[in-house]
């Protein structure tokens, strides 16, 4: 179940459908995803009335949880930590690979949505996300666009942008693109998923969208910082190739090509 935020104001008339249509259903586990304590959610966590109620740990939690699984103290990449969750609940998890699935009608729709403003199939469809990375840092979009149209000119290619964040970042880097782009509506993070699955090639810092796109298969190029290499790097990613980022560095086109070239091989 995904609430929004109007959803968790406690005076509005969704939190109270919300918090009914919990109490009618009967609910045998309730898992808060998430990295940190959030007091709002693990009330209608308690308002489920599920037996057992799983989220981070911290000292007010209980009652609202009774199992508050707590972070391992040693660095790995943080989405496979979910294994942990398996353990506790006796579902063996840790060897099975991250996956982000897709509705097959929905992906069947998406599909023919871009073969329909992409007929060549010898035309690759290139997603580009300028958003800023889990560790703060992204690009400038004048450094990115430098990369973008540089790989356009030497493959042939459709570049869409996409991105988890709202702003302006996609507006400001497609005014310095050179390249040819293809523009779909994309009026929520659903759309952009559907989308990201399609491309050949995916192109980002360490977003959000990267690690989407990792988990359904799509071959991924991250600029990592240190940082991002120290703590984001996804486990046993094959269809993934990073290029490092050095503050006051420029990122190395031959290396650009080369790891393009590996990944679409």
């Amino acid at each position: 179940m995904v609430v929004g935020p109007e959803q968790f104001k406690p005076t509005s008339s969704s939190y109270g459908k919300l918090t009914d249509l919990l109490r009618s259903e009967e609910w045998e586990v309730a898992i808060l995803t998430g990295r940190h304590p959030d007091a709002r959610r693990e009330a209608l966590a308690r308002a489920s009335g599920a037996r057992l109620r799983l989220g981070p740990g911290h000292d007010k939690a209980f009652p609202n949880l009774n199992l508050e699984p707590r972070a391992p103290v040693e660095r790995d990449y943080p989405y496979q930590r979910t294994a942990t969750w398996g353990r506790v609940l006796g579902v063996p998890l840790d060897d099975t690979p991250l996956r982000w699935p897709l509705v097959e009608e929905m992906d069947r729709q998406m599909a023919q949505l871009v073969h329909f403003n992409k007929p060549r199939k010898d035309q690759l469809l290139v997603g580009v996300d300028p958003g800023v990375g889990k560790e703060g840092i992204a690009l400038a979009p004048e450094n990115l666009a430098f990369l973008v149209n540089h790989l356009a000119s030497h493959v042939r290619s459709k570049t869409i942008l996409l991105t988890s964040e709202l702003g302006t970042r996609c507006d400001d880097l497609g005014k310095l693109l050179r390249c040819e782009q293809l523009d779909l509506p994309r009026p929520t993070l659903k759309e952009t998923v559907l989308l990201l699955a399609q491309c050949d090639l995916f192109l980002a810092a360490n977003t959000d969208l990267l690690h989407y796109a990792v988990a359904m298969d799509v071959p991924t190029l991250g600029i990592f910082t240190a940082r991002d290499r120290a703590n984001w790097v996804p486990t046993d990613a094959s269809n993934l190739a990073i290029l490092d980022s050095v503050e006051g560095e420029s990122l190395s086109l031959a290396d650009l090509m080369d790891q393009v070239d590996e990944l679409l091989r």
